[in-house]
């Protein structure tokens, strides 16, 4: 296998102008969100157009990756790759749109493979053992081992053997069309801003007076800002668990160097001064917009909501237990059980059941339609028959 590593601009144009002549490449990316440094950041790109596997550094200096991005975008060009779900999401956040993607692991689990690996399904389709030792690598730092580029190139040699193989039994069963409702609906993905709340759980709020509740999330954002102003992930800034405890009583300031495990630049006396008039305004703020500081800021149900909550509950197990199991058993008795469990799985079923039809694509809709008609499942009891959309 050819390798080529990639870190200066000149070489990424001439790639990026080659490329542009050719009708497919495999592509993946190595990244790191939050894990060794702040953010959501592309630390390689690897791309194979059968015979090469270049190596893109994107954190090499000098090198400018959106110059390959109007490539991504091109819908002449076919990317061939491996659950791009987030690395398409990257994409998009650095103003990115891909299209004409072809998702290996899509064709695979449609085929009744399981959830699996990259490595695996090259090991289980091609019948190939490749190496595994590098998926936990921190990918930003440099210079980057032979493993971590080796494991790479590895990523991405063999998406083009993997496609064709999965596509001639597609196309046997008539199942291309499957895949291409799916590649337009993972076109559609979005990128997910990091923001200060995502760290925050609904159960965080469990004892919290609304007073406490904000702020909480005060110590949060500023947290988030910290993490950002430092480029390192929030976890290594300020211990979540202890600005909890800092956020319901202002005496947890006492324990701040034993216990908030902060940046060094942060584990001194006047930044501890610091934090605690933060808090002290946070809580100021709060009683001034007229939060409470004895109402909780998630209120327990009464016992006619929890009595509601459960009726819904109820309904919906019933639901799926009744009209969608049967579908969803029928399916596994004839495609297999990971393909049963991967057109239709809980959360569809979930949603079906409380009478959301927005994400069902038209061929799971057709399956549904066929397997409810070999079960005996009369979907217009249900309310989701196709004849009353």
């Amino acid at each position: 296998m050819k390798t080529r590593y990639i870190d200066k601009q000149e070489e990424l144009q001439k790639l990026t102008d080659y490329l542009a002549l050719t009708e497919r490449f495999a592509i993946d990316l190595e990244f790191d969100k939050n894990r060794f440094q702040y953010g959501f950041t592309m630390c390689l790109m690897q791309v194979f157009d059968g015979a090469v596997c270049y190596i893109i550094d994107p954190l090499a200096k000098g090198l400018e990756v959106r110059t390959f991005f109007p490539l991504m975008e091109d819908p002449k060009i076919q990317k061939v790759g491996f659950e791009l779900g987030e690395d398409l999401r990257l994409f998009h956040s650095m103003g990115c749109s891909v299209r004409n993607i072809y998702d290996v692991s899509i064709a695979s689990k449609l085929l009744d493979y399981s959830q699996i690996s990259l490595v695996n399904a090259i090991e289980r389709i091609l019948g190939i053992n490749t190496s595994k030792g590098s998926q936990k690598s921190n990918w930003v730092k440099r210079p980057l081992s032979e493993t971590q580029l080796s494991y790479a190139a590895e990523d991405v040699v063999y998406l083009f053997d993997l496609k064709d193989a999965l596509e001639k039994t597609l196309k046997e069963r008539n199942m291309l069309d499957w895949v291409e409702e799916e590649r337009r609906q993972l076109e559609a993905v979005e990128s997910t801003e990091q923001d200060a709340l995502s760290h925050l759980k609904p159960r965080d709020s469990n004892g919290f007076t609304q007073v406490q509740w904000h702020v909480l999330k005060g110590l949060m954002e500023l947290r988030e800002e910290l993490a950002k102003r430092s480029k390192r992930p929030a976890y290594q800034v300020l211990d979540k668990d202890y600005l909890l405890e800092l956020a319901q009583d202002d005496a947890a300031i006492r324990s701040f160097h034993q216990k908030a495990r902060p940046l060094r630049s942060l584990n001194t006396e006047a930044y501890k001064s610091q934090l605690l008039s933060q808090v002290q305004q946070l809580r100021q703020d709060a009683l001034k917009s007229g939060l409470s500081d004895t109402e909780l800021a998630s209120p327990k149900m009464s016992k006619d909501e929890q009595r509601a909550a459960r009726a819904r509950k109820k309904h919906e197990e019933e639901t799926i237990d009744t009209y969608l199991k049967p579908i969803q058993q029928s399916l596994k008795n004839t495609m297999g059980e990971h393909a049963a469990v991967y057109i239709m799985g809980n959360r569809l079923m979930r949603e079906l059941a409380l009478g959301d039809q927005g994400g069902l694509l038209s061929y799971k809709r057709a399956l549904i339609d066929e397997h409810a008609a070999l079960t005996g499942v009369d979907l217009r009891e249900l309310g989701i028959a196709q004849d009353q959309e």
